[in-house]
């Protein structure tokens, strides 16, 4: 799989596929070539949770410290596909040793791979983090339980607003927060809507 994504396969990453990888986002097309080659194979593809993420943190590998597009490519689909922190973890101390010392962008893109791994259990399908606010949303048939909700309001310092309608939502506002400290606020509440 690895080696058809770098180098390409006629119609599976040619010039055909080309609109729909545009259309869908890499992430997603990759989860559905790995499903449709475990369909192929007589494998019972997993169910997942496609977590929607929209940030204005820079969250990439930037050219001077990683400028193999491959290798990009690579370590990308590793990180949309690492399901559990060892993996993240393994894949930054590669890098590092790579690449050296993680600039900030690379660094907030490993965060956000723990967050993801961190709303999935938890049952959120979208993170909104902007201008120091934070949004949790459920998926839409899942409200959490009151309990949940009271440990969560008694375990966060930071006052938390919810809204219901078509998906319940938490929001907090973490603006007066250090920047370079987001995603540990952000991994703190998510702990405490798993636990």
């Amino acid at each position: 799989m690895r080696d058809l994504e770098i180098r390409g396969a006629g119609n599976l990453l040619g010039t055909q596929q080309h609109g729909f990888i545009e259309e869908v986002g890499f992430d997603l097309y990759l989860k559905l070539l790995d499903e449709a080659v475990k369909e192929l194979k007589g494998e019972e593809p997993k169910p997942s949770i496609d977590i929607k993420v929209e940030t204005d943190v820079d969250l990439f590998l930037p050219n001077d410290y990683v400028s193999d597009s491959n290798q990009k490519v690579d370590i990308y689909q590793r990180l949309a596909q690492a399901e559990n922190y060892e993996a993240v973890n393994d894949l930054e101390l590669e890098l590092i040793d790579r690449f050296g010392p993680l600039p900030e962008p690379a660094e907030n893109l490993i965060r956000m791979a723990e967050i993801k791994i961190l709303a999935v259990r938890a049952g959120i399908q979208k993170v909104i983090f902007k201008k120091g606010h934070l949004r949790l949303s459920y998926a839409a048939e899942i409200i959490p339980g009151k309990q949940k909700i009271s440990v969560l309001a008694a375990q966060v310092p930071d006052p938390l607003e919810f809204s219901s309608g078509r998906e319940f939502g938490i929001m907090v506002d973490f603006s007066d927060r250090d920047h370079g400290e987001w995603h540990i606020s952000v991994k703190n509440i998510l702990h405490n809507l798993i636990a």
